[in-house]
């Protein structure tokens, strides 16, 4: 039996654009951040019964925009309130 293993990571803005989000007033939400920017930056690996170990196949590490901690800091998946806010906060 041949089992095929394969595990991809991509970049948050690999890929690029739907053309329906390069259109204006084209959709109900407006103003949403799209994140595909046509970053290239891809690793595949996979898993190789002959040799019985995983083996990158693709690792294109360049990306076409700025990386580092200052830029992940950006991201809404990194602005999170603090516990302290949390506790604070008005509920309803």
């Amino acid at each position: 039996m041949v089992i095929n293993i394969n595990c991809r990571w991509v970049c948050k803005h690999y890929g690029c654009q739907k053309a329906s989000t390069l259109k204006k007033n084209c959709g109900i939400r407006k103003n949403q951040a799209v994140l595909p920017s046509g970053c290239n930056m891809q690793v595949l690996v996979s898993y190789s019964q002959v040799m019985g170990s995983y083996v990158v196949k693709t690792a294109k590490l360049e990306h076409n925009h700025p990386v580092g901690e200052n830029e992940l800091e950006l991201y809404a998946s990194q602005r999170r309130p603090t516990a302290e806010l949390r506790g604070t906060a008005e509920t309803s």
